[in-house]
């Protein structure tokens, strides 16, 4: 199962996210690897350059989310800087968290 959520890597929310909307109103941490999938399906036009200033973040580190999200099956690299949903892959990864849920899992 692919983790969106790790949380070995779950830090402190930085304010800019909850401002842009990125996080519920009642969870106060998110990851760098959560906003960038998050703002991304919401507008998938957005490549890694895009991203870092949408979310006011370093280069380097929403790259390496973007290759990481790759990597776990989630986007698909089309080219240099685009980036699409993996829809099948989120689709049967919510299904794997989904019954990990309930069956007492996280």
């Amino acid at each position: 199962m692919i983790n969106l959520i790790s949380p070995a890597t779950k830090s402190k929310v930085n304010k800019k996210f909850v401002e842009l909307g990125y996080v519920p109103k009642m969870i106060e941490e998110y990851t760098l690897r959560e906003a960038v999938f998050r703002a991304f399906m919401e507008n998938p036009s957005l490549g890694p350059k895009e991203m870092t200033s949408h979310l006011k973040a370093k280069y380097n580190s929403v790259k390496a989310v973007f290759a990481k999200l790759c990597e776990d099956g989630l986007l698909k690299r089309e080219g240099r800087g685009n980036y699409s949903p993996n829809i099948s892959m989120i689709l049967l990864h919510l299904l794997d968290r989904i019954e990990a849920l309930e069956n007492g899992g996280k």
